[in-house]
């Protein structure tokens, strides 16, 4: 986790893989758990978290887009046994799509927001050099505690309140590109159901085959929510969707010692 914060706040735009396997305890363990995204969830990185193979290589172009604008590093997360380690049919974007989409990592674009105006002015590489023998600047000093404070406080009003917005707009601009719609919350019967599945990574797709079951053989009046986007937390439309049902069921593979109820 500390190379991911420590990479978080020096504005570094890296795409990370996570692969979810079993945490050592005891012992070595196979199997697949959440809780090493979890561990890393609140490093400063945003987290893509995809369901299938297809979701893996479209969120890593996704994410490869928002970090390069944001400035903010990016981990795509998935399941091992179920997606990692999974063989499935896959379409991968073109050369040209890819180009289109992610363009050239020299090339100046209009920085996105008023934060980064003061650091680069109305256009900066796509990919900054922060180690410039033209331009140097103090990167990873030692701060005192005040100097600390100050830069952490900063990071909300100035780099975090816009990746939601950026975000946004990947998502769009890549369906436009590929065809393939992705939302950082996505929903399956929801609207009408009275009992809510949710859930994260491979379980999406098992969820959602579950409930077509129930629906059909017991009748059951149930919806899946898929949650993609763990970080930024898309707390406001989860809400929307989870506004008068009767009962939510959350299923995670996570395990929480000492956390409680």
């Amino acid at each position: 986790v500390l190379p991911l914060t420590t990479a978080a706040a020096r504005r570094l735009p890296l795409v990370l893989h996570l692969n979810n396997r079993a945490l050592a305890g005891s012992g070595a363990a196979l199997g697949s758990g959440h809780e090493a995204v979890h561990m890393s969830a609140d490093s400063g990185c945003f987290t893509l978290f995809a369901n299938n193979v297809q979701q893996a290589v479209d969120f890593s172009l996704i994410a490869r887009r928002v970090t390069e604008l944001s400035l903010i590093p990016g981990v795509v997360a998935m399941d091992g046994e179920q997606t990692a380690g999974a063989g499935q049919d896959v379409k991968l974007p073109s050369p040209a799509q890819v180009r289109e989409f992610l363009g050239n990592n020299d090339e100046a674009i209009e920085v996105p927001n008023e934060a980064q105006k003061l650091l680069f002015g109305e256009k900066r590489r796509r990919v900054p050099r922060w180690h410039d023998l033209d331009q140097p600047a103090l990167n990873g000093a030692l701060q005192d505690s005040h100097s600390y404070a100050l830069s952490s406080a900063a990071r909300a009003p100035f780099f975090d309140r816009d990746l939601p917005v950026l975000l946004e707009q990947a998502l769009t601009e890549f369906a436009r590109l590929t065809g393939r719609h992705y939302g950082v919350v996505t929903s399956h019967n929801a609207e009408k159901a009275k009992l809510l599945l949710v859930a994260q990574g491979s379980a999406v797709e098992t969820a959602i085959a579950v409930a077509e079951h129930l629906r059909k053989k017991e009748k059951v009046k149930i919806g899946v929510i898929g949650l993609h986007s763990l970080r930024p937390f898309p707390g406001a439309k989860l809400a929307e969707l989870l506004a008068g049902k009767r009962a939510v069921a959350v299923l995670e593979r996570l395990d929480t010692p000492l956390a409680g109820d």
